[in-house]
Order: C-alpha cells, then sequence, then structure tokens
C-alpha cells in the first residue's frame, strides 16, 4: 500500500513539473477609440462612455435622488452596453438600476 502511495506521488510530481508555468499570450490589442468620463462633481450626478475599434460600447449616467435627505437618498443609473456575439449577431442591453430595482433590456433575439 504505502509503494503504490508513493508511485502515485511520484507519478504526480512529475507530471507537475514537466507542464511549467503557464505562459501568457495577450491577443490582439484593441484601441480605444472613444472615452468620456465626467465623474462625480460633488452632487452625486456623473455620466461616462466609450467604444472600442472592436465595435464594443457603452454609456452610463446617473444621478443622487432626494438628495440631502439622509433616509430618502439613492443613486439611480440608466445605460447601454453593446457588443456583437461570437456568432455574429449584435447585442444591445439598455438598463436601469435605482434603490428598488434593476431593469436590463436586451435587443437579443430568442
Amino acid at each position: 500500500m504505502y509503494s503504490a502511495i508513493s508511485f502515485v506521488a511520484f507519478f504526480i510530481a512529475a507530471v507537475s513539473a514537466q507542464r511549467g508555468p503557464a505562459q501568457y499570450a495577450p491577443g490582439q490589442i484593441i484601441p480605444i477609440v472613444s472615452y468620456q468620463n465626467e465623474p462625480n462633481q460633488g452632487d452625486g450626478s456623473y455620466k461616462y462612455s466609450y467604444e472600442t475599434g472592436n465595435g464594443i460600447a457603452a454609456n452610463e449616467q446617473g444621478y443622487l435622488k432626494n438628495p440631502g435627505q439622509k433616509d430618502l437618498e439613492a443613486q439611480s443609473a440608466q445605460g447601454q452596453y453593446s457588443y456583437t456575439a461570437l456568432d455574429g449577431t449584435p447585442i444591445t442591453v439598455q438598463w436601469y438600476a435605482d434603490e428598488t430595482e434593476w431593469a436590463p433590456k436586451t435587443s437579443k433575439p430568442r
């Protein structure tokens, strides 16, 4: 029994040593075509958008609901993102989020 366990342990160690460390191989570098950012200026509102060279795009804007009312303040945001699926189908997701829900709507056909 001891020799079987020793053999299995030796085999695992030998196989692991042969694999070596994983190599990082970066893919194609995708440029950022456009980028805009208007961060919070103190009132809780913001917005940003970007588009990449491979057609991925996103935008979002948000604001603070009921500012100054401690128990009622909540962040609200809406936006969308789009990309092309691996099968070539264009996908767009529009969404809204606040303290009560996150409501996405997609263009992907079913």
